[in-house]
C-alpha cells in the first residue's frame, strides 16, 4: 500500500513538472507550435520507435544465448513489448521484472531471468553514463568538466563500496530486492559466467545498445525536422542520452517531466525555441503510447506469436 501510494506521489509530481513546464514556455504558444508540424513526419517516427523495440529485444536475445540457445526470438519480442508497455504504463517494479516472469514461463530460471534483465540495464547505465560524462566538455569549460568528472567518479566508487560492503548488502536486500534477493544472490554467479566466459555477448549487448541510442536521438532528429528546425544530429544524440540519464533518476514515473523539462533546457543552450522543443517531447509522448496501445492490442486480440516455438 505504501508503495503504491509513493507510485502515485511520483506519477504526480511528474505530471506537475510538465504542467510547470508547459505553463512557463505559454500554453498557447505550445498550441500554436503544435500545429506547424509535418505530419507526414510521423510516419518515419513511428517506425522509428519500432525499431527501437526491435533493438531492445534484440539485446536481451543475445544475453540469453548464453545460456539458452534456442530461444524463440519473436516470442521474446512479444515479451519485451509487454514489459515495456507495462513499464510505462504502471508504477512501482511491476513493469521492471514483469520480463523475468515472462521467460520464467519459457523456462528460464528465476535467477537467470534476473542476471539478464538487470546485465542489460546494467549496459544501459553504462552507456548513458559514459555519453553523459563526456558532454560535461560541451557544455561545460575544461576546468569545471573535470571537477564534475572527478565529483561523478568519486560518487560512483563510494556507491560501489557501499553496495559492497555487507551493511550495504544488508539494506539493498531488505529494502530494495525484498522477495527477490534470493533470486540476486544467483546472478552474483551467473554475471560471473558472463565475465568470464560470455565476454562478446556483452560487447554485442553493448553495440546493440549503442545502435538503440542512436536510433532514439533519430526519433527526436526527425521530428526537429517536421517543425522546420535545424539542429545537429550529434547535439541530438548528446541530449536524448543525457536527458535518458537524468531520468534514471526515480523521483517521476518513467522519468516523465524529468526528460521533457531537462531536455528543453538543454536545446535552449543553443538556441532551439523552447516552445518547439516541448513540441517535439509531447509528439514523441504521443507517438510511444499510441504504438505501444496498438502493439499490445493486436497481441491481445489477435494473439499474435502464439504458434511460435
Amino acid at each position: 500500500m505504501k508503495r503504491g501510494v509513493l507510485s502515485l506521489i511520483r506519477f504526480i509530481f511528474g505530471i506537475l513538472i510538465l504542467l510547470f513546464l508547459i505553463y512557463k514556455v505559454g500554453i498557447f504558444t505550445i498550441l500554436d507550435t503544435i500545429k506547424k508540424i509535418n505530419i507526414l513526419y510521423i510516419i518515419p517516427a513511428s517506425i522509428i520507435l519500432l525499431i527501437s523495440l526491435f533493438l531492445g529485444a534484440l539485446g536481451i536475445s543475445v544475453l540469453l544465448k548464453k545460456i539458452k540457445k534456442d530461444f524463440n526470438f519473436f516470442k521474446l519480442f512479444k515479451y519485451y513489448m509487454i514489459s515495456w508497455f507495462i513499464g510505462n504504463f504502471f508504477p512501482a517494479r511491476i513493469g521492471d521484472f514483469s520480463l523475468v516472469l515472462f521467460l520464467k514461463k519459457e523456462n528460464i530460471k528465476i535467477e537467470e531471468g534476473f542476471a539478464i534483465f538487470l546485465i542489460d540495464k546494467l549496459i544501459t547505465i553504462i552507456f548513458l553514463l559514459i555519453i553523459t560524462t563526456l558532454s560535461f566538455f560541451i557544455f561545460l569549460n575544461m576546468k569545471n568538466a573535470l571537477i564534475f568528472i572527478l565529483i561523478l567518479m568519486a560518487t560512483i566508487v563510494l556507491f560501489l563500496l557501499f553496495i559492497l560492503s555487507k551493511k550495504g548488502k544488508y539494506i539493498i536486500k531488505k529494502y530494495f530486492l525484498r522477495k527477490y534477493s534470493k533470486a540476486f544472490e544467483g546472478f552474483s554467479n551467473i554475471i560471473k559466467v558472463y565475465i568470464k566466459k560470455g565476454k562478446k555477448h556483452l560487447a554485442l549487448n553493448f553495440f546493440i545498445t549503442l545502435v538503440r541510442w542512436i536510433n532514439g536521438a533519430l526519433l527526436i532528429y526527425i521530428l526537429f525536422i517536421a517543425f522546420n528546425q535545424p539542429v545537429s544530429f550529434l547535439i541530438v544524440f548528446i541530449i536524448t542520452t543525457i536527458t535518458a540519464f537524468l531520468a534514471l533518476i526515480p523521483i517521476t514515473i518513467a522519468g516523465l517531466g524529468i526528460r521533457e523539462s531537462s531536455g528543453v533546457f538543454l536545446f535552449s543552450q543553443f538556441n532551439i525555441d523552447s516552445a518547439i522543443t516541448i513540441s517535439v517531447y509531447i509528439y514523441a509522448l504521443v507517438i510511444k503510447y499510441l504504438i505501444l496501445t496498438l502493439l499490445i492490442s493486436v497481441i491481445l486480440k489477435t494473439n499474435l506469436f502464439k504458434k511460435s516455438k
